[in-house]
């Protein structure tokens, strides 16, 4: 089972002794947060998680360096090291400027 403590800053997935690099490859996607029926999504990038969340939502640690995001490809998977939660989230897009 994956876990975020098994992720590591670089993408890679650690399993039985296995390096899986979990860029370019399918992830699950979890029910609640399945768009158009795609079961499971590529993994597109990898984005510092500093960068876009401040503390872990469920402990409230501060975010490190060393904590990433996994950018798929309608949903975003967040694997929270401080506490071993996957924080899963869809990014909403800001509404267009009307005139």
């Amino acid at each position: 089972m994956m876990t975020a403590r098994n992720i590591d800053s670089e993408g890679f997935w650690y399993n039985n002794g296995n390096k899986i690099n979990l860029l370019t490859n399918l992830l699950p996607v979890p029910e609640s947060l399945m768009r158009n029926g795609n079961e499971l999504e590529y993994v597109l990038f990898i984005v510092q998680a500093n960068n876009y969340i401040s503390e872990c939502s469920e402990c409230n640690s501060i975010i490190g360096d060393d904590m990433i995001i996994l950018v798929l490809e309608t949903v975003r998977l967040f694997p929270a090291q401080c506490c071993n939660e996957m924080h899963w989230f869809v990014e909403e897009e800001p509404p267009l400027p009307t005139k």
